[in-house]
C-alpha cells in the first residue's frame, strides 16, 4: 500500500508534468502503480485508497458476546446447537475456529461423554 504522503507527491509530480518513469524513480514506486494512482484520481478526483470490499462477518462484538455467554451458561453445547440457536449460517469449521481462536476456549473431551459425542468447552 502506497502512504498517503506518496500519493500526494505523485499527484503533484503529474501536475509538475513529470513522466511516469520519473516519478518512479523518484518516488521508488512501479510504473504500474502510479499509472493506476493517476487512472483512480481521473476516475474519482482524488488520490484516496480504494475501499476494501468484502462479506462482513456474520458474528459483531454483540454476537460474540452472545456466543460466550452461551458457552458458559453450556459448557457441554455442541457446535451445531450453538448454531441452531443463535441462527448461523456459517459453517461448523468456522464456528469452531472463532470459539478456540476467537474466544479462547477448548474442547475437553471427557470420558464420560465420549459416547455421545458431546464435549466440554473450557477456556
Amino acid at each position: 500500500m502506497i502512504s498517503k504522503e506518496k500519493r500526494n507527491l505523485i499527484s503533484a509530480g503529474h501536475k509538475r508534468n513529470m513522466s511516469v518513469k520519473e516519478m518512479s524513480v523518484v518516488y521508488e514506486v512501479a510504473d504500474r502503480t502510479i499509472r493506476g494512482l493517476l487512472a483512480h484520481e481521473a476516475e474519482t478526483g482524488n488520490m484516496s485508497a480504494k475501499a476494501i470490499k468484502g462479506r462482513p462477518p456474520e458474528l459483531d462484538e454483540a454476537g460474540l458476546l452472545k456466543l460466550g455467554k452461551l458457552i458458559e451458561g453450556q459448557p457441554d453445547i455442541t457446535l451445531e446447537e450453538m448454531k441452531e440457536q443463535l441462527g448461523l449460517r456459517m459453517g461448523i469449521s468456522e464456528l469452531c475456529h472463532i470459539v478456540k481462536h476467537t474466544l479462547g476456549y477448548n474442547f475437553k473431551k471427557k470420558a464420560s461423554v465420549r459416547t455421545r459425542g458431546i464435549c466440554q468447552i473450557t477456556r
